[in-house]
């Protein structure tokens, strides 16, 4: 009987997530990376603070292509990147994503 051995293969980034350069505070962001490849596992970092980013109420990741950030806040700004790996051991990561916010105008000024 003869071993195959199937050749280890990096995933293929197709679309890198975009910067967002105006995230509102208080307002939801999203970041979208996708990756061809199978059974593909999707990290998320803060690359500001080298910190994986946890699935909790305000920040869904789990293992998606899709990073969602309820309720921007200050201490959110900063680069994030993501990590795409597989079962074969290949693994390639997204160019940085910058997210910067700008206040949210609650109430138009007063002339």
């Amino acid at each position: 009987a003869q071993l195959r051995l199937s050749p280890c293969t990096i995933p293929q980034i197709t679309e890198e997530p975009h910067s967002l350069e105006d995230a509102i505070l208080g307002e939801p962001a999203e970041f979208v990376v996708k990756a061809n490849g199978s059974h593909l596992t999707y990290t998320w970092y803060h690359q500001t603070t080298k910190e994986l980013l946890p699935n909790e109420k305000r920040v869904s990741v789990g293992n998606t292509q899709i990073l969602c950030i309820d309720k921007v806040k200050p201490s959110d700004e900063g680069y994030y990147i993501c990590n795409i790996s597989n079962t074969t051991g290949g693994s390639v990561e997204t160019n940085p994503a910058q997210l910067t916010t700008i206040p949210q105008i609650t109430e138009e000024p007063h002339s």
